[in-house]
């Protein structure tokens, strides 16, 4: 069964982001259709020196409850905001999660920290940073494949 969610946005505002050290975020507990998730945030994830990157990723926060051989597939966007233009970075996303071991799946490349940083861009004002997830699709289906 496919379902669109009724409430599937969930927005997570980092307070001065240019303090957070070198490793993995995450965002608050969310809910969709039952589900639980969050967002996990790679403060310099990809790439190295010159060319580092923020990465940012969709997790499934509860595998638990997955019925073995079961999936759930979810369509969504990630989305940095620009604060001042408008112009916001997102990109969409579909993805099967089942992992019984916990998964995400998004970019380890989703904006260059150049970019990030660069205050005419309008990702950082005043330090803070908006961080948006739409699932806009999610279905669960059995595995026959075994």
């Amino acid at each position: 069964m496919i379902i669109e969610p009724h409430r599937n946005y969930f927005t997570w505002k980092i307070d001065n982001y240019t303090a957070l050290k070198d490793a993995d975020y995450y965002s608050e507990q969310f809910t969709v259709e039952g589900r639980r998730w969050k967002l996990n945030l790679e403060s310099k994830g990809g790439g190295t020196g010159a060319d580092t990157f923020l990465s940012l990723y969709l997790m499934l926060d509860d595998l638990e409850s997955l019925v073995p051989k079961r999936k759930v597939y979810a369509k969504y966007k990630l989305r940095i905001r620009d604060q001042i233009n408008s112009k916001h970075l997102e990109k969409i996303v579909e993805y099967w999660f089942c992992d019984p071991d916990g998964c995400g799946y998004g970019f380890a490349k989703f904006l260059a920290l150049k970019d990030l940083m660069n205050t005419s861009k309008g990702y950082l004002v005043d330090g803070g940073l908006f961080i948006e997830c739409k699932i806009e699709v999610i279905s669960v289906v059995k595995d026959f494949s075994n």
